[in-house]
């Protein structure tokens, strides 16, 4: 088919046209801005479609797929889809978009992946406040964002693939945000404080400063998370990985492989312990193109009282041309309320636990976990407010001190001494507790920026 009738136009009722794959319609017949009641309008994959007829009749379209055509420019009617909630333009040969996209005043979802001939954006985009997803993955050429300060609905910006070197400062003011991929760009500095799944696979250019302010910026959110999650808070989880093979040094416990085997003394999972934040150290030893998955890490707990299971989640990640090299992922999930609930109920005994990373198998990739660990988070105010004298916790920094001192035989040289010679096997012995989970040393961590 080459064309549409215009008796199209007669099918007022209509509420939904697909015409995807249909590579040699070459326009569409004005007569389809009479279509008043048309929701959804589907051209993907028309290869041959370069230019569309007046928009300004659709007053009640809501999604408008057009990836994949021979548009090079946009019609400037678009003023007129004042129900518009998602466009999605992905894989079109457009170098820009007009400003009078500012008007879509109802637009939610924007999508323009794999547009390789786009080298910015209309400033006028800020304008767009009920923007919440904006996916800009595989822009090659895009090396500049304007400004960002007016969106104030966006949750999830896709950058991964892009030329953005940096990042606009304005992003702080971001509030939403909660999704922020920036895997395989060039990117050399991060802005901090930005949001609640951080993708930053395969930047290679990332300097240690800014390997530091993801960390630090990272534990703040995954705390203010945590915090905000006790209150039964809508975002669940947080995910971050980035290019390294070094293990953060404030984890609680730590090792090579994917189990750890330990005990919690009494007075651990007090009404200030906040949820248990994981980290691995993946070596990816195939290159990947467009997957996705997610970190399980299996878990049980044993005490006086009973026995649980439960599976600590990551979100899921996506891995684009990540090279051969190891990678840090550390994520928490907040999704297990009644499961802390139950750890703190039992405080006042020991807990045995065992933690089983289990990587979710892509199709292509293949992956070890050369290191696991697992750092247990804490409410300073908590602690603040407790009085030694009556709250039943009051001697279980005493408690865990004197465990660090009878335990804890092995130091932070020989776990790394064991790396170096390459020796990658996991320990048959439970793995102890650092001498750095106790909350003395947690707290003065604290104070440098770093929980």
């Amino acid at each position: 088919m080459e064309e549409l009738q215009s008796s199209i136009g007669c099918l007022s009722s209509l509420v939904t046209l697909h015409l995807e794959r249909c590579k040699k319609l070459k326009s569409l017949s004005n007569s389809i801005c009479e279509l008043k009641c048309l929701e959804t309008l589907h051209l993907r994959g028309c290869s041959n479609l370069e230019k569309l007829p007046p928009l300004y009749g659709l007053c009640s379209l809501k999604e408008l797929y057009l990836d994949g055509t021979a548009l090079v420019e946009f019609p400037p009617d678009i003023v007129s889809l004042s129900s518009l909630e998602l466009l999605s333009l992905s894989d079109n040969p457009m170098e820009e978009l007009p400003s009078s996209i500012g008007c879509l005043s109802s637009l939610d979802s924007l999508y323009l992946k794999r547009c390789k001939k786009l080298k910015s954006l209309p400033n006028s985009i800020c304008e767009l406040k009920c923007l919440g997803t904006l996916h800009l993955r595989g822009c090659s050429n895009l090396e500049k964002l304007p400004h960002l300060y007016g969106l104030c609905s966006l949750k999830k910006l896709y950058l991964d693939g892009t030329a953005l070197v940096k990042i606009p400062l304005d992003i702080f003011s971001l509030s939403s945000l909660g999704v922020l991929f920036l895997n395989d760009t060039p990117i050399e500095e991060l802005p901090s404080s930005i949001g609640y799944e951080l993708n930053f696979c395969n930047c290679v250019n990332l300097d240690q400063n800014a390997h530091g302010t993801i960390m630090a910026d990272a534990i703040q959110r995954i705390k203010e998370l945590a915090i905000a999650r006790s209150y039964r808070a809508l975002y669940r989880r947080f995910l971050v990985g980035l290019p390294g093979s070094k293990i953060p040094e404030w984890l609680s416990c730590e090792g090579p492989g994917n189990l750890i085997e330990t005990s919690f003394p009494p007075g651990c999972f007090n009404n200030m312990f906040l949820g248990f934040v994981f980290c691995a150290i993946l070596e990816l030893k195939a290159p990947v193109f467009d997957e996705s998955g997610r970190l399980i890490c299996q878990s049980s707990f044993k005490n006086n009282n009973g026995y649980r299971e439960v599976n600590f989640t990551s979100e899921y990640f996506f891995l684009g041309n990540t090279i051969e090299s190891d990678h840090v992922f550390f994520w928490y999930d907040g999704d297990h309320i009644s499961f802390l609930d139950w750890l703190r109920q039992n405080c006042d005994m020991e807990n045995k636990a065992e933690f089983h990373l289990n990587p979710e198998k892509l199709y292509m990739t293949q992956w070890e976990v050369k290191r696991f660990g697992f750092h247990l988070l804490y409410d300073k105010v908590e602690l603040n407010k407790c009085n030694p004298y009556i709250c039943r916790e009051a001697n279980f920094l005493e408690q865990l001190e004197e465990t660090a001192n009878a335990n804890n035989k092995r130091s932070r040289e020989d776990f790394y001494s064991s790396n170096i010679n390459g020796n990658q096997e996991v320990e048959t012995h439970p793995k102890r507790l650092r001498p750095n989970f106790f909350m003395e040393d947690y707290f003065s961590n604290a104070q440098d920026g770093i929980n």
